[in-house]
């Protein structure tokens, strides 16, 4: 997930690896932590190309039915153990009038400092209930602690995107744009469109596109993305999201709430 982590570590000081000497303590590199938030979200989520660098990021997610809800912490340059965390929701086998789910905190050592992350993925691998339908309120809260206060906030969720073009299986040129259509598009202008292509077997090669409108019904996935990627079997994953800030200065909030379809291609 190296792009997703580019926003977050940008600000991170000594991203290097520790000392080489066998007597130094264990200090973790930028790497670990890369690998540590890959394995927390699906390989299909997509962090929209306009998100705010510096700011802390709570999305709930459902791309191809894969339900799960991710929280990264920042406060400067590190992301923080914000204390227990909540999200709307409930996991399959607990019973239907469940308000929420908590998810799973996970660190791990960049330069000496731990670095937190949040999913519900360890304890909900085939994901959590939580409805997708343009009108329910997603609920992300934390009880907080003395790295990030203590927070409630909301983002109503959207619906799934279907596209029209390309087809599931389509043979798409890397030489030539790909227009990407869709027919389900709404008037809301806080609802936006993003896409991602990656590279099937291997999803750390991926490449994003630029974000429009939801209601523009197209987005072009130009060549010079498709090209940066080897020729063969692909994935592409179109979503519709909302993104809402909240709070300001340090502890500014992201929260997403994004759903849409990742369907196969072949690159040639």
């Amino acid at each position: 997930m190296a792009l997703l982590c580019a926003s977050w570590l940008a600000g991170v000081s000594g991203c290097g690896g520790g000392s080489k000497g066998t007597t130094a303590p264990p200090q973790g590199t930028t790497a670990d932590l890369v690998a540590l938030i890959a394995s927390l979200v699906p390989p299909e989520f997509v962090l929209p190309s306009n998100v705010e660098q510096g700011a802390s990021l709570l999305a709930t997610m459902d791309v191809s039915g894969k339900v799960q809800a991710f929280a990264a912490l920042q406060n400067g340059a590190n992301l923080v153990n914000g204390g227990d965390v909540w999200s709307s929701g409930r996991g399959a086998s607990d019973p239907p009038a469940t308000p929420e789910v908590q998810l799973d905190v996970r660190s791990t050592l960049v330069s000496g400092v731990d670095q937190f992350v949040y999913s519900t993925m360890p304890s909900h691998p085939s994901g959590i209930v939580l409805a997708f339908d343009g009108s329910a309120m997603h609920h992300l809260r934390a009880t907080g602690t003395g790295q990030f206060p203590a927070f409630s906030d909301s983002v109503r969720s959207v619906t799934a995107i279907d596209p029209s073009t390309p087809a599931s299986g389509a043979s798409v040129p890397r030489a030539s744009d790909l227009l990407v259509t869709w027919s389900d598009g709404g008037a809301d202008t806080t609802v936006y469109v993003g896409a991602m292509v990656y590279r099937t077997s291997d999803p750390t090669q991926r490449r994003l596109t630029g974000v429009v409108r939801d209601g523009d019904g197209q987005l072009t996935v130009h060549a010079a993305t498709l090209s940066a990627l080897p020729v063969g079997d692909a994935t592409l994953v179109v979503v519709r999201f909302r993104l809402r800030y909240v709070g300001a200065g340090t502890f500014r909030r992201g929260l997403l709430s994004e759903a849409g379809d990742a369907r196969p291609i072949v690159l040639q």
